[in-house]
């Protein structure tokens, strides 16, 4: 399916998707991890990183501390928010734990 989409799609248009999978590990299924591998594709194509991510980077590299869920997922909605078209893909859901 996300091949499908890919293919037929505009330019302006991005697919980003994440596969749940019993067999990987357990912390690839926390919701921070899912948020992230989102971000990061959505992210990937981009000539230039947005202000937000690169004042979140800065933060992080300073502190030295991990970033909370609630950053990761502000962060991931304001890039969201900046695309034009976008499709959001997730299979596998019925084999999270949680």
């Amino acid at each position: 399916m996300v091949n499908l989409l890919v293919s037929t799609s505009s330019a302006d248009t991005r697919v980003i998707y994440h596969y749940f999978d019993f067999r990987a590990e357990i912390h690839s299924h926390q919701g921070v991890m899912v948020v992230r591998h989102l971000l990061r594709q959505l992210l990937e194509h981009q000539d230039q990183l947005p202000q937000e991510v690169l004042t979140l980077y800065d933060k992080s590299k300073k502190s030295r501390i991990e970033l909370t869920e609630k950053v990761w997922t502000n962060t991931f909605f304001t890039c969201m928010l900046s695309s034009s078209k976008l499709y959001i893909m997730l299979d596998g859901l019925d084999e999270c734990p949680d």
